[in-house]
């Protein structure tokens, strides 16, 4: 038993000769093969020190830092040209209108408008004074044209989760709002009231045909309200059915600058959310970027404007 331990111990711990048939040009009888259980040689892995793994992070931090700037104004741009297509299609659905009535463009807000849904049921006041229902069978009633990006998801959810709400809240918060006042009249502004048209004439377009620039009048621009009802789940939302211009018979925007943190009002339900610009519709059907200081000109509201902080005088 101690013989044949110590014979296998030889042959674990040394090269083993074994019989190799003889080369022709060898007279050597014997080669060596490496023994059974020969130890190979281990490799050592060296772990990351704690210096070395924060600063590490630290990079990725850093790149992170570079890279999420990069990324919002990717994202903004894109929500800009979903909302510069929409503004276009709107624009489709608006001529639409005054093709089907004469050249008469839509009147903006007013008691008296009747409005009906896709089935043909009328819609009540006062969501049918609103333009959303009366533009929507020009638009083939899909309202993607009207609520873009984050209002597209508040769209979805009331439509399938309570439809009920669906009609009054379509009506309330497109993402771009219509220029009431100057562009087919706005009954809580003067228009259609015959006291105030007696003392101001007839200061807003209803006819295509009546614009003399119509390559600088806003139909509809970017726009945030006021979600007063809960409608939405209350708070600011991106969009609103009406923009009001910095002035009317005198200045009237309570905010000289814009401010995310003041009530939409303060600068005319305007949303500058494009880098300080909104997206604008004009009547001759041109879209295009205006910056917080083109807004303030009077001469992008109304036709007859002749200078930036022109005001509505009687006649």
């Amino acid at each position: 038993m101690g013989y044949s331990s110590a014979l296998l111990g030889a042959v674990n711990s040394a090269a083993t000769t074994v019989w190799c048939p003889m080369s022709p040009m060898s007279q050597d009888k014997t080669c060596e093969v490496p023994a059974v259980n020969a130890q190979r040689p281990v490799t050592a892995f060296r772990a990351f020190t704690l210096i070395e793994t924060l600063v590490v992070i630290g990079v990725i931090a850093l790149l992170l830092g570079l890279l999420l700037p990069t990324l919002h104004a990717v994202k903004k741009s894109g929500e800009r040209m979903v909302e510069m297509s929409a503004a276009r299609q709107l624009m489709v659905a608006y001529n639409g209108y005054a093709n089907v009535h004469n050249g008469a463009v839509m009147p903006g807000y007013w008691q008296q408008m009747q409005a009906w849904d896709a089935s043909g049921d009328p819609i009540e006041y006062p969501p049918s004074a609103r333009y959303p229902w009366r533009l929507a069978p020009y638009l083939d009633y899909n309202f993607r044209g009207l609520y873009t990006n984050e209002n597209e998801v508040l769209l979805e959810r009331l439509e399938y989760e309570e439809p009920w709400l669906y009609r009054y809240a379509v009506s309330l918060f497109p993402s771009l709002g219509l220029n009431t006042t100057w562009i087919g009249g706005d009954q809580n502004e003067g228009g259609f009231h015959p006291t105030f048209m007696e003392l101001f004439g007839r200061f807003y377009i209803t006819k295509m045909s009546e614009a003399r620039r119509p390559q600088w009048l806003i139909v509809f621009a970017s726009a945030r309200g006021i979600d007063s009802t809960g409608t939405l789940g209350g708070g600011v939302v991106e969009g609103y059915f009406y923009i009001r211009s910095p002035y009317f018979t005198s200045y009237r925007w309570p905010s000289e600058e814009f401010d995310a943190g003041e009530p939409p009002g303060n600068y005319g339900n305007l949303s500058p959310r494009y880098g300080g610009s909104v997206v604008s519709a004009f009547l001759d059907s041109h879209v295009d970027m205006l910056t917080k200081r083109q807004l303030k000109d009077m001469r992008y509201w109304a036709d007859q404007a002749t200078r930036p902080d022109w005001v509505l005088e009687p006649q």
